[in-house]
């Protein structure tokens, strides 16, 4: 998981799929003892939201948005679809 954290500020790790994939892994090779299916479900359900937010923020800046733009497109993950 501390390598999913540093990939979350260091550019070119992808830290939300490593921060996920980190319990997963535990869980496997405890055999799903001490972390369970429920929350290995949570994580993946967190691990999409945030997802979602920076590849909003990523398209708008990569198609020419300002820095409200990009703002803006953040700020529009929040709103219900």
């Amino acid at each position: 998981m501390l390598l999913g954290l540093l990939g979350s500020v260091l550019p070119g790790l992808p830290g939300v799929p490593l921060i996920f994939f980190a319990p997963l892994v535990y869980a496997y090779l405890t055999g799903f003892e001490i972390v369970g299916a429920g929350i290995l479900v949570l994580l993946g359900v967190f691990a999409l939201v945030v997802f979602n937010f920076l590849a909003k923020s990523y398209g708008a800046r990569k198609f020419g948005a300002s820095n409200r733009g990009t703002v803006g497109a953040w700020e529009a993950s929040w709103a219900p679809s």
